[in-house]
């Protein structure tokens, strides 16, 4: 085949010459995407609306080959998509594509949401796709050689968390998708649908902007990054043309592989095998040195700490790994204005650490950032017993003891009376702590205070008087493991 050969069966195949293409929200986003691919592909017309005007900088590129049409028109109102399609059919008869671009999220947990916001995010999510095909369909706009394209979701593949009713809408919408597939199949309408996963659009940068969040989403996206609306205005220009003329109720997941991405061991086997047989190494543990500023916080954590607090008190028999899940809910949840507090602290904590951090020297045997790894940090494993660990030595100061510890000594009696089994009664225990408010701990965590500054004075001593004694430098040089208890 010849240049332009190839040439002509490319614009025949995946061009849109001659056709007219109606995109609904089409000024904006995904919408515009798709407006501007159209027009790329020598559609003659592009039809669109939105509820406000095109922007002043809007400019339409296309213009030498493609006409663009637009109207003030809010297709989530019954009134105004009649007022829209009567436009269309009056001026330009019938469609040869029709994209139902048209949707929003509200972020909250599904006891959260109000009657109000049910029926407005179904209405505007799946009944006017609903209504506006169909009147579409009976007005004569779709008919005999139609492209129907619904914009959905992964969202209505797989849970995302991202809100049971946009979620609900979004599944209901691939399966209308599949049942005008087959009722208008005969009468050569096709009808397929697109469901992106997160891309590159101003609405998604505004989650995005979390960096926690967009790596987490970076995670699961095997293609290792969020997607381009250029993407899936090509995928749309795939549908849209005789390049896709036997495809038909099916949704086209663009979403770098998301919805198909299960578990993914490192080689694939199993990481057990992958240990056993040296494929991967076994972790490492990293000791911090004592002496080294603390680690800076992120703003979940001081979230966290915080919230924990709040669903312990609420529900106190929760178990620590469903606490966490909540957690987890709770922060997704969270409006970025509630998250900027945690966030401005977060900073100042950062800020705090840098500049500490700057004048740390570290100490012997650890290295700028204050880690090291050491012989004694690695858990030795047998065919009959595991490692122990050395003895302190002689002379050397007991740790300091924690709030916690402190609290067991004086609720013991009351909460565990004598003859409670001890599994059951450190279990007691610790709902009785996590129950503690703030103000309940501070006497603990005062005493905690105290003999951790005994503790650090008589290990300062304890260092000098093993340096300046004779008897207690000696070493022995079959063993030099050094013990601390963290």
């Amino acid at each position: 085949m010849n240049n332009s050969n190839s040439n002509s069966f490319v614009h025949q195949t995946f061009g849109l010459t001659n056709k007219t293409c109606v995109v609904t929200g089409g000024t904006k986003g995904l919408g515009k995407a798709i407006c501007d691919a159209f027009g790329a592909c020598n559609a003659k017309n592009v039809i669109t609306c939105s509820r406000t005007g095109v922007d002043k900088d809007h400019a339409w590129p296309h213009e030498n080959v493609c006409k663009y049409h637009h109207s003030i028109k809010d297709v989530s109102k019954e009134r105004e998509r009649d007022s829209f399609l009567t436009e269309i059919k009056e001026k330009f008869g019938k469609a040869d594509v029709f994209v139902s671009n048209v949707g929003f999220n509200i972020r909250k947990k599904t006891s959260d949401f109000t009657r109000e916001e049910y029926h407005s995010l179904m209405g505007t999510n799946l009944e006017a796709s609903f209504d506006i095909v169909r009147q579409a369909y009976k007005k004569g706009i779709i008919g005999k050689g139609t492209s129907v394209i619904f914009n959905s979701s992964v969202a209505g593949l797989t849970s995302i968390q991202t809100g049971a009713i946009y979620a609900m809408s979004k599944a209901a919408l691939n399966q209308l998708t599949k049942s005008l597939a087959c009722e208008w199949g005969r009468e050569g309408i096709r009808v397929n649908a697109i469901a992106p996963w997160y891309i590159n659009t101003d609405l998604a940068k505004q989650v995005l902007k979390n960096e926690e969040y967009k790596k987490s989403v970076v995670r699961r996206t095997p293609m290792g990054r969020v997607g381009e609306p250029r993407e899936v205005a090509t995928a749309t220009v795939f549908l849209a043309s005789q390049a896709s003329s036997y495809v038909t109720g099916q949704i086209l997941a663009i979403d770098g592989g998301f919805s198909v991405f299960g578990y993914a061991p490192p080689d694939g086997t199993s990481h057990s095998e992958n240990v056993v047989s040296g494929a991967v190494e076994a972790k490492k543990k990293r000791r911090k040195d004592p002496n080294a500023p603390k680690q800076v916080k992120t703003a979940y954590l001081y979230f966290a700490e915080k919230e924990r607090m709040k669903i312990v008190q609420q529900s106190p028999d929760m178990r620590p790994p469903d606490i966490m899940a909540e957690l987890g809910v709770r922060w997704k949840a969270l409006s970025e204005k509630n998250r900027k507090p945690y966030e401005k602290i977060a900073e100042k904590d950062k800020l705090r650490h840098d500049e500490q951090m700057k004048s740390y020297q570290p100490s012997e045997g650890y290295d700028r950032d204050g880690y090291a790894f050491q012989a004694d940090d690695f858990e030795i494993y047998d065919d009959e017993r595991k490692r122990k660990r050395p003895k302190k030595e002689a002379g050397q100061p007991k740790n300091a003891r924690s709030a916690y510890v402190y609290f067991c000594e004086v609720s013991r009696p009351s909460i565990a009376p004598k003859g409670t089994h001890p599994a059951e009664t450190m279990k007691l225990l610790g709902r009785k702590w996590q129950r503690l408010s703030e103000e309940d701990r501070k006497p603990f965590e005062a005493k905690h205070e105290k003999d951790k500054a005994r503790y650090e004075i008589e290990m300062k001593e304890w260092r000098e008087g093993k340096r300046t004694n004779s008897v207690t430098t000696t070493t022995n040089n079959n063993n030099n493991n050094i013990y601390i208890e963290e």
